[in-house]
């Protein structure tokens, strides 16, 4: 709502429903909101974007977190990947979080079958300020689809494993290395 702000929707991140591969409804495409409530449901922790956004969703379909069975709050997408691949639990989370695994077969994402569930993504730049190359960079990768789409999918270890050694700055703290603060 502010004059000076450009705001630009560049992408609808579906939220899926994610289970293991060897879960009972692993034949199936999608689910119900009300089928949820009888399974362990593994969520982000309080205040993060991603649970709002769950919150969100399923209040604007009358359902109340908190009337489903949460049975883990954990602080990354990566732990509650782990908990829901061991089957302790399900869980629900962008479908690019989940789609290298889903292409291992170690998770199955399924849709929402009542209403499917998106969070935009926008680019929110100033409209009095030129855009640096870097910048206009990062917002040309944002409209590349298909790049970024590939991007958002890889897991992290992945993406610096195979970056170019320029991208990898020297200046990351790296497991049993000291910070360079030159």
């Amino acid at each position: 709502q502010h004059k000076d702000l450009k705001v630009e929707s560049f992408w609808d991140d579906e939220l899926v429903v994610v289970i293991p591969h060897f879960h009972p409804w692993a034949s199936r495409e999608s689910i119900t909101l009300t089928e949820l409530s009888n399974e362990r449901l593994v969520t982000r922790e309080e205040g993060s974007e991603t649970r709002k956004a769950i919150q969100m969703a399923l209040k604007e379909r009358g359902f109340a977190l908190n009337k489903l069975n949460v049975t883990m709050e954990l602080g990354s997408n990566q732990a509650i990947k782990k908990v829901v691949s061991a089957g302790l639990g399900i869980t629900i989370m962008s479908s690019l979080t989940v789609s290298s695994e889903w292409d291992r077969k170690i998770f199955k994402a399924l849709r929402i079958k009542d209403d499917l569930v998106y969070r935009p993504f926008s680019i929110v730049t100033n409209t009095h300020s030129t855009q640096t190359q870097y910048e206009h960079v990062l917002i040309n990768l944002f409209h590349d689809h298909s790049l970024l789409s590939d991007i958002l999918s890889r897991d992290y270890d992945e993406l610096e494993r195979d970056a170019p050694p320029a991208v990898v700055s020297k200046n990351v703290k790296r497991k049993g290395q000291k910070i360079d603060n030159q």
